[in-house]
């Protein structure tokens, strides 16, 4: 099978194709011909770290799509044919892959292209960690989401609604119009208005894009409000344990692990029509460093799709 590995990590990291033995499934695995996979932010972290964030085999890539081309002698949730998608830790930029059928992996419902399900992994695991496992998003609420037209943005703007919050999102003006269409009630132009000169007050502040310190929106949270971000720093650990022994405002932050349930949940919700997918571009697999550069930006809309 074909693959793209990481040949040089760092500032300049570089990418090579390579020819790899077709994947066997053990007991519990399947084996998926990936149909569709993305760039997501945390790959680009990896390429530019390198050390203990390398991959062994070279080959990075989270989320994947496809069809199950076998199965081991164990498995019992899926069968060969079946349509999956999923998040796994590695090795996705490539045709076909191996993954356990107990982790984050669900089925994709018949209505639902490849691309839109390998869109929403990464993004979904991480807003539903924060707002539904964190912050516990009620009906009614008011809600902030900043850097609401990326992956993890478009997504929690999507669920929020779903539970029947009052969502203002926070974007740049070429992303106005998507924002609003995925949801959101409100919607601001970063550029053109600074939103934390407003009197408005928010239950929950989601910071998606790591540019929005704590100390410049707390005055924005009602009083047992609380602001989440997916940024990590001592400071902000320091302020999330007071906030817990002390109460008042909350911080929530930290390392958000795969979670299984949370690729049944977004399963459920694309059968509903509650999420779709938002793609900035798609890319073929030899073109893997130009998407890359595309996602160090920062800019992008959405994910960035990879046809294998």
């Amino acid at each position: 099978m074909n693959a793209m590995v990481c040949t040089q990590y760092g500032r300049e990291y570089a990418f090579s194709p390579k020819e790899f033995p077709l994947p066997v499934p053990k007991d519990h695995e399947l084996l998926v011909r990936i149909h569709a996979t993305t760039v997501a932010s945390g790959d680009v972290v990896r390429a530019k770290l390198g050390g203990f964030m390398k991959s062994k085999t070279g080959v990075l890539g989270q989320e994947f799509a496809g069809v199950v081309t076998a199965i081991g002698s164990k498995v019992t949730k899926y069968r060969v044919n079946d349509r999956v998608f999923g998040i796994v830790s590695t090795n996705t930029h490539a045709e076909y892959m191996t993954v356990s059928e107990k982790a984050s992996v669900g089925k994709i419902p018949e209505s639902v292209t490849f691309d839109a399900a390998a869109s929403l992994p990464f993004g979904a695991n991480t807003a539903l960690h924060f707002l539904r496992k964190l912050c516990h998003i009620r009906k009614d609420q008011q809600v902030l989401i900043h850097g609401a037209s990326g992956a993890i943005g478009t997504f929690a703007v999507q669920y929020a609604k779903y539970v029947g919050a009052e969502v203002t999102g926070v974007c740049s003006a070429k992303n106005l119009e998507l924002v609003r269409k995925i949801g959101a009630d409100e919607v601001i132009d970063y550029t053109q208005e600074d939103f934390r000169s407003r009197n408005k007050r928010y239950d929950i502040i989601f910071n998606t894009v790591g540019h929005l310190p704590y100390g410049t929106v707390k005055h924005l949270l009602k009083d047992k409000g609380i602001y989440a971000t997916t940024y990590l720093n001592g400071p902000l650990v320091a302020r999330s344990v007071w906030s817990r022994m002390f109460g008042g405002k909350k911080v929530k932050c930290g390392i958000v692990l795969h979670q299984p349930g949370n690729v049944d949940v977004v399963s459920e919700l694309l059968a509903q029509g509650a999420v779709q997918g938002v793609i900035d571009s798609i890319y073929p697999l030899h073109e893997l460093a130009q998407a890359f550069r595309l996602v160090e930006q920062g800019h992008k809309t959405g994910s960035v799709i990879i046809h294998p």
